[in-house]
């Protein structure tokens, strides 16, 4: 079975998640990243690769936890990494002030209006 497929089905299991992840193969822990059923530790080995893409597709998966969200927003300065944290149901109020002041506008401007929105409930 080809491993795009696997990589993005959501009844892959989680050892099945563990091998691929193992593997040099950046696309499919991209696809794997993106997936919403996988398992926590798999995301957590994820957000630790270098490759910019596999953590922007961690930070955009709705089921990433806050604690991941706050090692992410750690990592070097990415435009559309800290978009994909402001953006985030996830990411706590903190995070978000702390993107208001980013050096790029949009992500400033957004940060600002989801801070707001997290006052507001």
């Amino acid at each position: 079975m080809d491993k795009i497929i696997i990589a993005s089905d959501l009844y892959t299991t989680s050892k099945i998640f563990r091998k691929l992840i193992e593997e040099n193969d950046d696309e499919i822990k991209k696809i794997i990243a993106q997936n919403t059923n996988v398992p926590v530790d798999v995301l957590k080995k994820l957000a630790k690769e270098n490759n910019v893409e596999i953590k922007i597709a961690v930070a955009k998966n709705p089921i990433t936890p806050r604690k991941l969200l706050k090692y992410l927003i750690s990592w070097r300065n990415v435009q559309e990494l800290q978009l994909a944290i402001s953006n985030h149901p996830n990411t706590p109020k903190e995070l978000i002030a702390r993107l208001t002041r980013s050096k790029w506008k949009n992500v400033r401007e957004n940060a600002k209006t989801k801070f707001m929105e997290k006052s507001e409930k």
